[in-house]
């Protein structure tokens, strides 16, 4: 066969075959490396699905004992007990603020849809659902379980009032220092919600996420209407049926023949399973297509090359053959022969090369002699280059070792620095599987004190000391690195449990207890810790590094010296207090602060006697943030001494405005925080202000709460009694909420009591409250105090205030808190 066949031939025989096996290798690759990132992400899917579950489970049993130990639960079931069995509905009193929790439990996105109390008889006596209440519930299994002292989640039942499947879970009550159960605390799960968030668990277009019972019962389902039917294949409700010890795996089947695959966990302690099953025909067509457009390309990839090598083949073999032909003939000694070839191409280059070739070779023989003398120097010269290039190697070799430590490591602590510790964690993550780990993230609590107090080299040097304890825990499986500053990290492989990583971090932290020493100073540190882990919190790189830096923010919030594992609720609090810190840094600029004025009334006459002003923090979108959230962080963020003094201006220039106007009304209350009174400027700074406002300080009521008595000191009473000796009113706000004591009333200077809202809420039902506000109000007067009773919200409760000569009124019943041009246009009538 001429060359030109055989080559065509063998050319296009190894195309296809390269083809061939290329698009298999294709096919087979890509369908293997799909499966298997399908697989991984099936599991990873399901843990997080089973997790989100369980913790919707245990989430409801822990509130429906939570909502179990209430009082008001305790109350109504005491309640219940005291009435006939044969009483009806209609008799049992009207659990208002009982039945407003449930109603707010069951309006509330939490996966609850109704709150409920069973007594011992099996009778609905409150709940969030008006038309529950009633029902006799002595028939179902939850209740008789509850009633025997467990916490019970039920199976799939329909409750009796919308008829809807749901779950129940059925808490007992036992009161404080008894054995027995007296009644019932339930919870319905919403199922619809349940089964909406597990539609997020895949795409609806490849497939369902349903929650099953063993027997084939479904529970949960992103298509809610599945709810309370029975898995649709019976060879799977079989499997399942006879494997009920299985806790996680795959399995397929068809369905009007459609092959579907499933996978499955366990929720933990329940007899129920997370399956996600996915559309195998869906699944797999984007790599058929694939394969049939591969396919397509190399049938027109051969058909074009098998005509273009046929004409080439025949081009190109041309002139070998004349040039075969021709070197045949010098083999034989006919060094005269000369190609006539003189083509421009490689061929023509080569016809002429060769023609040359024959030229030269007459004097080659000539030439050898001189050749090798010059070839012996050669050898030489090239002798000498290459010890340059040994040198040069070696030198390239330090300074690249050089450049790396100055890249990757610490100059400080010759540990691994950031870009070091960044690179191992891509690729740990690069790896497949992806393998579990963990990373910590740790500093020294209040570091910038020892750089204050000792200097930047004392400091270093702790650093140094820091770095060497901690080196003592590396090992092959962990591995510590120097971020920045003082803050390092551990990256910790085969420790694939919060135990093994808890005595890890245990023996850490203890090593810390002893002090270092420094140029004669006893040092002691304490260090906090903050754990994320690979995959179980996340698999992305960045992520990771911020779940570790949020739980170490966790630690340092919550107390330092400690070690705090991620969990997701951190992000959303951090996220929420980085919120209000930032509209704090900010109210004063942006008038993001206001002030409210609430006013108060005398309870006989309902004259106007006072306001009391009210700090009020909202965001640019105009939505309200509670005092009780915003306070405590201005606090600890240190700047409640400068919106205090903000308050103090506005309020003193507001009043002074008013009474200028003929406003009509004795004094303005302003509350005040206990880190202002321990600001040794305060008493000076508020006496300033009302004299800058021309404000008699009589006009002038200053609040203080009862928690400030927990940390009050003699320098915090003198501040209160000079005061008190300027002119300006002392009251005691909250008084009875949680730390009273009668010796406050004898040792404040102050002139006001005010009752809390808590003891009038339950006035007009509780003899105790009536007893209770009856005795405050009387001791007051005893002591030359005024009384003022908050959150009045009631004309019974008003009538009470008044039979029992309270001073003052405070409450929605007369008015809520205003805005300052309806304050002051309520003080201007009240002229009249």
């Amino acid at each position: 066969m001429k060359i030109r066949y055989r080559l065509s031939l063998y050319t296009l025989s190894f195309l296809s075959i390269s083809l061939f096996l290329m698009s298999s290798f294709f096919f087979i690759y890509t369908s293997y490396v799909i499966n298997q990132k399908n697989e991984n992400a099936l599991e990873q899917t399901l843990q997080s699905g089973a997790i989100m579950i369980y913790n919707l489970l245990e989430t409801s049993r822990v509130e429906a004992t939570y909502l179990g130990r209430n009082s008001l639960v305790a109350e109504a079931l005491k309640d219940s007990a005291n009435r006939s069995s044969e009483a009806s509905i209609i008799d049992y009193p009207e659990y208002k603020t009982l039945n407003d929790i449930f109603y707010d439990i069951r309006n509330s996105d939490r996966g609850i849809r109704a709150a409920f109390v069973i007594d011992s008889r099996g009778k609905v006596i409150a709940s969030g659902h008006p038309e529950s209440i009633g029902l006799d519930l002595k028939d179902r299994d939850y209740f008789i379980e509850a009633m025997s002292g467990n916490t019970v989640t039920s199976n799939l039942l329909y409750d009796r009032i919308d008829n809807l499947a749901s779950l129940f879970v059925a808490a007992p009550v036992i009161y404080p220092n008894g054995t027995n159960a007296q009644g019932v605390m339930a919870l319905i799960i919403d199922t619809q919600i349940a089964s909406y968030n597990l539609s997020s668990l895949i795409d609806q277009d490849v497939g369902d996420a349903y929650l099953m019972d063993e027997d084939g019962l479904i529970v949960f389902h992103s298509d809610s209407s599945l709810i309370g039917t029975y898995h649709r294949d019976t060879s799977i409700r079989n499997y399942f049926i006879n494997n009920q010890n299985l806790n996680n795996g795959f399995n397929d089947y068809s369905y009007e023949r459609i092959k579907y695959h499933i996978a499955f966990k366990r929720i933990p302690s329940s007899p129920w399973l997370l399956v996600i099953e996915q559309n195998m025909d869906v699944y797999m067509s984007s790599i058929r297509e694939a394969l049939w457009v591969v396919i397509a390309l190399n049938l027109i990839v051969l058909t074009l090359a098998a005509f273009s090598y046929m004409f080439y083949a025949k081009l190109f073999t041309r002139p070998i053959t004349e040039l075969s032909q021709i070197m045949h003939k010098t083999t034989t000694g006919d060094l005269t022969v000369r190609s006539q070839y003189t083509s421009k191409d490689e061929l023509g280059h080569l016809s002429r090369d060769f023609n040359l070739m024959l030229d030269e070779l007459v004097g080659a023989y000539e030439e050898v002699e001189s050749k090798n003398e010059e070839l012996t120097a050669t050898e030489e010269e090239l002798r000498n280059q290459n010890e340059q290039l040994i040198k040069h190697q070696h030198e390239l070799t330090l300074s690249k070792k050089r450049i790396e430590e100055l890249a990757f490591t610490s100059s400080l602590t010759k540990l691994p620095n950031r870009i070091a510790c960044d690179l191992e964690i891509e690729r740990l993550l690069g790896l497949l599987p992806t393998p579990n780990f963990s990373l910590i993230h740790l500093d020294i609590d209040a570091f910038m004190r020892i750089n204050y107090s000792l200097g930047h080299t004392t400091g270093d040097k702790v650093l140094i000391e820091t770095a060497n304890k901690l080196m003592q825990f590396a090992e092959s499986k962990v591995q510590l690195y120097h971020l920045s500053a003082d803050k390092f990290a551990y990256i910790l492989l085969d420790r694939p449990n919060e135990y093994q990583i808890n005595e890890f971090t245990n023996a850490i932290l203890e090593s810390f207890t002893s002090p270092i020493i420094i140029a004669n100073h006893e040092i002691y540190l304490s260090i906090s810790l903050g754990v994320s882990s690979c995959p179980h919190d996340s698999t992305i790189a960045e992520t990771l590094k911020s779940q570790a830096e949020t739980a170490l923010y966790q630690a340092k919030i919550t107390g330092k010296s400690q070690h705090v594992f991620y969990k997701k609720i951190m992000t959303e609090h951090v996220n929420r207090r980085l919120e209000i810190e930032d509209l704090l840094r900010r109210s004063i600029k942006d008038n993001l602060i206001y002030m409210m004025y609430q006013p108060q009334y005398t309870p006989r006459t309902k004259h106007l006697q006072s306001f009391e002003a009210l700090m009020r923090l909202k965001t640019e979108s105009g939505q309200n943030i509670s005092p009780s959230e915003f306070i405590p962080i201005a606090e600890e963020m240190g700047i409640i001494n400068r919106l205090g003094e903000w308050a103090i201006h506005e309020v003193f220039a507001q009043v002074a405005s008013w009474l200028s106007s003929e406003a009509l009304f004795d004094y303005i209350c302003i509350n005040i925080s206990g880190l202002q009174i321990k600001n040794p400027s305060f008493v000076d700074l508020i006496f300033q202000a009302s004299k800058n406002f021309n404000l008699s300080p009589s006009r002038v009521e200053l609040e203080i709460t009862e928690s400030i008595m927990l940390d009050i000191s003699s320098t915090a009473l003198d501040v209160l009694q000079q005061l008190k000796d300027l002119g300006f009113r002392i009251a005691l706000d909250d008084f009875g909420t949680g730390y009273s004591s009668l010796s406050y009333l004898k040792t404040l200077p102050i002139h006001t009591l005010k009752i809390d809202k808590s003891f009038i809420d339950d006035l007009q039902n509780s003899k105790k409250d009536q007893d209770l506000v009856r005795q405050l109000i009387g001791l007051s007067h005893e002591l030359n105090l005024q009384v003022v009773a908050e959150g009045v919200e009631e004309e019974s409760q008003l009538l009470f205030l008044q039979e029992n000569n309270c001073d003052l009124i405070q409450g929605y019943y007369f008015s809520k808190p205003l805005i300052t041009e309806d304050a002051f246009q309520l003080a201007i009538e009240s002229k009249s």
